[in-house]
């Protein structure tokens, strides 16, 4: 096989309802050994990636991953773009997988899967993104509208992270950031979902917590005398209880918090009318 037809070949397993059939697809392309790593997962082996892959599917039943690019290879490395296909039509935001190939190229020794878009450094400025002179005269002279994601598992804990940047630095925070402009509220959640959690979700799945009004005495560049203002909407969503994220530009890791440790000293004030 080629290098597109093993992909294609590895991709066809992630849609095959069948486990003994799926084992079947996988054994022709999956090295003995072979490891399988995304933000979410570390899968040593072809028992341990289809046990992975059956968790996904149960959570998206009839979805589909389907490779969206061109399969580049060099140096007995391949990487391609892909996105998973709703059973209801609905196209979740491209990730990324690189591929590393056996030294016949016949099959897969590794994968490393990103999800979404690259993130950028905080100031950088990204297409549709002010340079950082001119945003922070945004926010020196008008507020910032944002969406928090506020994360509640089956016994009433909310889901915080460990913010490494300004406002909030070293506090626990809910995940979440800006609307951007011309961003509809669905495109805006769906963005943060992948950026923040690592994880698609449809909007029709959150629930308004309300709006909220934000104001610190810093600002994400930490330019002495700029506060920043937000006004946030909350939105509320269901999640495992064994769900964590990884690590991220916005957060260093994360926890869950039960409404009595909402009070401590390292959570923010502002998260706190979320646990009521």
């Amino acid at each position: 096989m080629t290098p597109t037809e093993v992909i294609d070949r590895y991709c066809a397993v992630w849609n095959e309802p069948d486990r003994a059939r799926a084992a079947t697809m996988l054994a022709e392309v999956w090295a003995p050994g072979a490891t399988y790593t995304d933000p979410t997962v570390h899968a040593a082996g072809a028992e341990a990636l289809l046990a992975h892959i059956a968790t996904v599917r149960a959570r998206r039943p009839g979805a589909k991953v389907l490779r969206t690019s061109e399969v580049d290879v060099h140096h007995g490395a391949a990487r391609f773009a892909w996105h998973v296909l709703e059973a209801n039509g609905n196209a979740l935001p491209e990730g990324i997988d690189i591929a590393y190939f056996s030294a016949d190229g016949r099959k897969i020794e590794r994968i490393l899967g990103f999800f979404g878009p690259l993130r950028r450094e905080a100031g950088a400025a990204a297409p549709g993104w002010l340079p950082r002179e001119q945003f922070l005269e945004v926010v020196a002279r008008t507020p910032l509208v944002s969406m928090d994601l506020v994360l509640r598992d089956p016994r009433g804990r909310i889901l915080l992270g460990r913010r490494r940047n300004e406002p909030a630095k070293d506090f626990w925070f809910a995940p979440g950031g800006r609307i951007l402009k011309d961003e509809s509220l669905e495109e805006a959640f769906r963005r943060l979902c992948e950026a923040e959690l690592g994880q698609p979700r449809a909007y029709a799945e959150a629930r308004s917590l309300g709006q909220f009004s934000h104001r610190y005495a810093t600002n994400v560049y930490g330019v002495e005398g700029v506060g920043t203002h937000y006004v946030v909407l909350a939105v509320e969503l269901d999640a495992a209880a064994d769900f964590i994220p990884a690590p991220q530009a916005q957060h260093a890791e994360y926890r869950w918090f039960a409404r009595e440790e909402a009070a401590g000293p390292e959570v923010h004030e502002y998260v706190r009318p979320y646990f009521r």
